[in-house]
């Protein structure tokens, strides 16, 4: 190896684990089983006691197992960003579900990364400005356990 790749691979490896740093550096609040006021605005009920929860500085939140991963989180989006996320071909599934709280759009996305099978997404839609997705990745979170969790979002 000559010099300026070991210069590129040094730089690259730095600037990543600046961009991690960055992505995790938000609040950590320990979660317990009854859930968490993420905002004056909305809430979760159902999230398991053995995650934490991280407030990034945009205004979204991950979802962090014991182990520090990523294992879901919460972004807020308005309703033509979830019509382009949800209209994707790469979706394995999108259903509409039934007897939850508020209007709700549900995808699974199949996908092969660092440990992770799916992705469950939940759209749950307030209104043209103010849809919240909920992702939950697996095997971290099985569908039903993700769905408990969809069903305990509440908008104050």
């Amino acid at each position: 190896m000559n010099k300026v790749s070991i210069a590129l691979i040094l730089f690259l490896l730095f600037g990543g684990a600046m961009y991690v740093m960055n992505l995790t550096g938000g609040e950590k609040r320990e979660l317990g089983y009854g859930g968490e006021q993420l905002s004056s605005f909305y809430s979760l009920k159902e999230l398991p006691e053995d995650f934490e929860i991280v407030e990034l500085s945009d205004g979204s939140w991950d979802f962090i197992s014991a182990g520090q991963l990523v294992v879901g989180g919460l972004r807020l989006m308005n309703e033509e960003t979830m019509i382009e996320k949800t209209s994707n071909p790469i979706l394995f599934e999108k259903l509409y579900p039934q007897d939850f709280p508020y209007p709700a759009v549900k995808t699974l996305e199949h996908i092969k990364s660092q440990g992770i099978a799916q992705i469950i997404h939940y759209y749950i839609l307030h209104d043209k400005d103010h849809v919240y997705h909920l992702y939950f990745y697996t095997p971290f979170f099985s569908k039903e356990r993700a769905e408990e969790v969809a069903r305990s979002f509440q908008i104050d």
